[in-house]
């Protein structure tokens, strides 16, 4: 696709978008490395808010579970996501204008991520958020 820290990249990601026509989008545990994600979700907003529609999710990582801090798991992130922050951080784009679903999301994929979650006092791995236009 291209490196979505450059014009050039998320110019690549505009045209695909248009291209090809998805209606269905996953961001998943992308935002937190960019450089300037607001860019890339209006890039998102705009394609959604289109006369195609689409539906959007995006997770982004919960920096509020202390065990995944205390592994330093989130070393290589440029930003750090507690609940209210996540929601702002989605909400300030352009895809504010939008229908937005904030949900807890836990990760099913390693044995050990329900130890995680419990010695976490149930605090969620990753913040998902289901985005579709007003409706």
């Amino acid at each position: 696709m291209g490196d979505l820290n450059t014009p050039h990249g998320r110019q690549l990601l505009a045209t695909a978008l248009n291209k090809f026509r998805p209606q269905v989008i996953l961001c998943m545990e992308i935002l937190e490395h960019l450089n300037y994600p607001c860019e890339v979700m209006d890039i998102l907003a705009a394609h959604l808010q289109s006369e195609r529609g689409a539906t959007l999710f995006i997770t982004i990582p919960n920096n509020g579970n202390w065990v995944i801090n205390a592994m330093k798991w989130h070393q290589d992130h440029n930003m750090a996501f507690f609940r209210t922050i996540a929601m702002r951080f989605i909400g300030r784009s352009q895809l504010g204008q939008l229908k937005i679903i904030m949900r807890p999301c836990m990760q099913q994929y390693k044995w050990y991520w329900w130890i995680v979650y419990l010695l976490a006092f149930c605090q969620p791995i990753n913040w998902g958020f289901y985005i579709s236009r007003q409706e």
